[in-house]
């Protein structure tokens, strides 16, 4: 009986390590060029040419030469990042090139992004998974989760990220930290499934991460950047919340939106394996056989731990989140006792494509803050909630300006400058505006092409999600959004009106 188990095993490590074997030969071999003329990547480039004219030429009211200029660029190169004539990085550095060299803004807001925080807490969160995967504490974990939710099925995997993720949002304050440390723990599960990264499970396990990371921001006050801003904007207008309100009101509409979004990846990345390979008996045996707890595991288990206590204190000790990512990166990296050496961090666990990508964005949006774009296109979009008579259209006008604004204004200027239009149109429409801020703030952040830049790199960095994939699944973001918002503005709003619990 001995032998045969131990045949069994021999026969299921040598199935792995072909799979492995067949997957790293797939994958070199979509790396290989292509010949022939690609036809979408030449009309990208002519049309991101004659977008850029267009746009630069068009007698806009109300617009500078320069702030035409920086809005020319912007929808130049959407069209570029679509359809992909030029590398990512290259078509970031001509965002910030072009409006510094043509003179629409000064080299300092061109290039603010690589200063802002953004851009150093992403390159944290992207060295921080990298180095808890490094140190071989990411498998270790994994393995665990697959052990205590039973018979690790693709459904049960996936109820798990949703319910991490949401436990993880009351811990980690910021979505793109949660989802840094949330891709590093369940990313490798999708080989346990005799499935590359690039497969079905890996794409469903990635977009689950991606988006309950994101969604769950909305869950308290100290979510994320855009919760402290819009929360400052609405006290300025004298809407206070307490934590507890903010919490109860949010906690509804987030489960119905995990709970639609789980159905939605049933559907859009069904499983090519409902289950991992050899069920619970080989996750136990993979157990089994990992090596003791290196120096190397235990340092990165510290580490990551000062980490996440950092960013759980941080709305009482005020570290900052992207200063505790900053000083975990250096931790990882001591000479001695580090997870890896310094020149293997630089070479191996950073995409510099990535950080170009943010930081053009990054310069990009203050670019459109400081030339006025995006206060104008809120002005003019504010007669939309004139229309608003009830509830339930107070939401759509939230997504109709959600949609419309977000793509121009990308980040975060557009949020203060919404909150009295939509208060405004609440109040007459006899909703809390409160609750009209919060639905507009979950709605302002669903994935729209690349208008949320660091999650969006994040999650297309191991090449799991493709960029159809990642429209696709924004548009489902944002739709389930909507409905799950009108759901809750026609009963559980009432509910906690009734039992005085709304501000």
């Amino acid at each position: 009986m001995l032998k045969w188990r131990r045949t069994q095993d021999s026969n299921l490590s040598l199935r792995l390590n072909s799979l492995h074997r067949e997957v790293e030969l797939t994958q070199a071999t979509e790396n290989l060029p292509k010949r022939g003329i690609d036809w979408l990547h030449v009309g990208g480039a002519l049309g991101a040419v004659l977008a850029f004219g267009a746009v630069r030429s068009l007698p806009l009211s109300g617009m500078t030469p320069q702030s035409q200029g920086v809005l020319a660029t912007l929808a130049a190169a959407v069209i570029l990042w679509i359809t992909g004539p030029l590398p990512m990085g290259f078509t970031a550095l001509l965002v910030m090139v072009v409006p510094w060299v043509l003179g629409y803004v000064e080299p300092e807001v061109a290039l603010s992004g690589f200063a802002s925080t953004s851009f150093w807490l992403l390159f944290a969160a992207l060295g921080m998974g990298y180095c808890v995967q490094a140190s071989g504490l990411a498998k270790r974990l994994a393995l665990l989760i697959l052990l205590a939710i039973g018979r690790p099925t693709y459904r049960r995997v996936l109820l798990t990220v949703l319910f991490t993720a949401l436990i993880l949002s009351y811990v980690i304050p910021t979505g793109l930290a949660k989802m840094a440390v949330m891709l590093a723990l369940f990313v490798p599960l999708a080989p346990l499934f005799g499935m590359a990264v690039r497969s079905n499970v890996g794409k469903g396990l990635v977009l689950a991460v991606a988006m309950m990371a994101n969604a769950g921001i909305i869950l308290m006050p100290a979510g994320g950047v855009i919760n402290v801003l819009s929360y400052g904007a609405m006290q300025k207008m004298g809407i206070t919340v307490t934590f507890a309100q903010w919490v109860i009101i949010a906690l509804v509409p987030t489960l119905l939106f995990a709970a639609g979004m789980y159905l939605f990846l049933l559907w859009f990345a069904k499983p090519e394996a409902q289950e991992t390979i050899g069920g619970r008996a080989n996750i136990v045996q993979e157990y089994k056989v990992l090596p003791t707890v290196s120096k190397r595991e235990a340092w990165a288990m510290v580490v990551t731990g000062l980490i996440l206590a950092g960013w759980m204190l941080n709305p009482v000790l005020k570290l900052g989140i992207a200063e505790v990512g900053m000083v975990g990166v250096l931790l990882y990296l001591v000479p001695g006792i580090g997870v890896i050496s310094f020149s293997d961090f630089v070479r191996k666990a950073v995409p510099w494509e990535t950080l170009l990508l943010v930081g053009a964005l990054l310069g990009l949006s203050a670019s459109l803050a400081l030339t006025g774009i995006e206060a104008l296109f809120t002005q003019s979009l504010a007669p939309l909630f004139a229309l608003t008579t009830n509830p339930v259209l107070v939401i759509l006008g939230c997504a109709f300006l959600a949609l419309i604004i977000h793509p121009l204004a990308l980040f975060l200027p557009t949020l203060p400058l919404a909150v009295p239009i939509i208060a405004h149109a609440a109040t007459g429409a006899g909703l809390n505006p409160f609750v009209a801020n919060l639905a507009y703030l979950s709605l302002w952040a669903f994935f729209y092409f690349w208008a949320v830049a660091p999650v969006t790199a994040l999650a297309m960095k191991d090449g799991a999600v493709s960029l159809r994939d990642w429209i696709a699944a924004s548009i489902a973001y944002f739709v389930i959004w909507v409905l799950v918002w009108i759901v809750a503005v026609l009963t559980w709003v009432p509910l906690l009106d009734a039992l005085g619990l709304l501000p």
